[in-house]
C-alpha cells in the first residue's frame, strides 16, 4: 500500500477543520441574519425592518402559532432597511419569530 505525505499546511489545515466541525462553528459565523418576532394578520403583508444594511436574499420562520403560511412579499419593495413577507392563510394570524438572512 502507498503511503501519502501531506504537507504541514495540509495537516494545519485538517486539524482546524476539525476543531470548527467539533463545536466551534456557529450559525452567526456563517450568515448575517436578523431574527424579527411578532404578528401579522392574515392576508395582510407585513414590512419589517431589519440592520442588515443590505438586501435580504432569503428568509426562514423558526417559529410559528397560528399560521406559517409566509411567502416573500413584494420584491421591489425589498431594500436595506425593510424587507416584507405576507401571510397568505385568509383566516388565521401568523404569530412567531422570522429568520431574515442577507
Amino acid at each position: 500500500m502507498a503511503k501519502f505525505s501531506a504537507g504541514r499546511n495540509v495537516l494545519l489545515t485538517l486539524q482546524r477543520w476539525a476543531a470548527l466541525l467539533s463545536g466551534g462553528l456557529s450559525f452567526e459565523d456563517n450568515f448575517e441574519s436578523y431574527e424579527w418576532s411578532g404578528e401579522i394578520a392574515a392576508g395582510v403583508e407585513k414590512r419589517i425592518s431589519h440592520p442588515l444594511g443590505k438586501i435580504p436574499t432569503r428568509f426562514l420562520i423558526t417559529y410559528a402559532d397560528g399560521t406559517d403560511q409566509i411567502i416573500r412579499g413584494q420584491e421591489t419593495q425589498a431594500n436595506e432597511d425593510f424587507f416584507y413577507v405576507k401571510n397568505v392563510d385568509s383566516t388565521r394570524t401568523f404569530s412567531g419569530k422570522i429568520l431574515i438572512l442577507a
